[in-house]
């Protein structure tokens, strides 16, 4: 089985990439495949990395982390590295794919480098590689969004706010959005705009992870065309494509 390792921030993340894992690209949870796999599994209060999901497809099969916060990435990705000894043979991963947010493409290989400087890392076409490991840095959030009543910061849920005007539902609210950034007399930040998004969608659960995951799977069902517009506009697709084929 060929494995990939996808290492992402915080959990809104890992709620944005596993609806599209699943509905576009036809993945599926097999937990049986965590028994092999040797970081993640035991938690303890010092424990970086999150509990890691194991996702299949054909004869892939793709781990996915989240370190808790962008502080924790650089360790949490070095200890990785360090690891892959630990690693059966036949379960070494051959390509990382590693996400930020509220960074431009450029920004996120710069950070990486420096974070990979002691493993002598090769930069080749925007992707790095240790020995016979590909390691691909991505920004999310690097997208264009017009609207003088929100601000542009480069983050998750920026894309989200571009999904939700395509979609409509911020379009219906426009007023609401225009009238908040009076009363604040700033332009919304996009995590701002989802609480909007909350209401607009009558959510009423306790996270933002749910709120993203809820509305994610909602568009893959109803507007993929869409959807799927905008994740090529945003080369998430891109992305994915070098981490899953």
């Amino acid at each position: 089985m060929d494995v990939r390792l996808l290492i992402l921030e915080g959990k809104t993340d890992v709620s944005f990439f596993l609806p599209i894992l699943r509905g576009i690209y036809g993945f599926s949870e097999d937990k049986r495949q965590l028994k092999d796999i040797p970081i993640g599994k035991h938690r303890s209060k010092d424990t970086i990395l999150s509990t890691p999901i194991a996702l299949t497809n054909n004869n892939i099969l793709l781990i996915v982390y989240h370190t808790g916060g962008k502080d924790n990435f650089p360790k949490a990705l070095k200890n990785i590295i360090h690891t892959l000894d630990l690693w059966e043979e036949r379960l070494k991963p051959s390509v990382i794919g590693v996400v930020r947010d509220a960074d431009t493409s450029q920004n996120v290989i710069n950070w990486l480098g420096s974070i990979l400087r002691e493993f002598n890392p090769l930069l080749e076409k925007e992707k790095f590689k240790i020995n016979d490991i590909r390691i691909i840095p991505f920004a999310l959030g690097d997208i264009k969004v017009e609207n003088p009543y929100i601000r542009p910061k480069r983050e998750l849920e920026l894309m989200l706010v571009e999904l939700a005007s395509k979609e409509s539902t911020l379009t219906n609210f426009s007023r609401s959005i225009q009238a908040l950034s009076n009363d604040k007399k700033r332009p919304l930040t996009p995590k701002d705009v989802m609480h909007v998004l909350a209401i607009a969608k009558d959510f009423d659960g306790d996270s933002l992870s749910g709120l993203y995951r809820k509305f994610m799977e909602e568009l893959i069902r109803t507007q993929r065309s869409v959807f799927v517009s905008i994740l090529k506009e945003s080369r998430v697709i891109d992305f994915l494509e070098q981490l899953t084929r």
